[in-house]
């Protein structure tokens, strides 16, 4: 669970549409690496993660500039287009995580 600030809305990192012809849409998708750890900053279109589909290794690049704030997805694991894969912050937001 997340506790958030009055007015603060929960910011999600998500698999974004892989525009591969030849990738069916619903293909599975595997985590192969993360580039940044929780609390580093990263900046607009930086890459963030490598996932491996079915045609090849795809870049997951920042929607924007913000903190890592927690990884909702471990290395290895599968994943689908539209998926959360983390929860991440303006610079300078706060956010507290308690529990799972």
């Amino acid at each position: 669970m997340v506790w958030l600030a009055s007015g603060e809305f929960i910011k999600y990192l998500y698999m974004p549409k892989v525009e591969i012809k030849s990738l069916k849409p619903k293909s599975k998708m595997t985590v192969l690496a993360w580039l940044k750890d929780e609390g580093e900053i990263f900046v607009r279109l930086e890459p963030i993660l490598y996932v491996k589909t079915d045609v090849g290794v795809v870049e997951v690049k920042a929607p924007q500039t913000g903190v890592l704030q927690k990884k909702l997805v471990d290395e290895g694991a599968a994943i689908t287009v539209g998926q959360p894969l983390a929860i991440f912050t303006e610079p300078g937001e706060r956010v507290r995580f308690y529990g799972g």
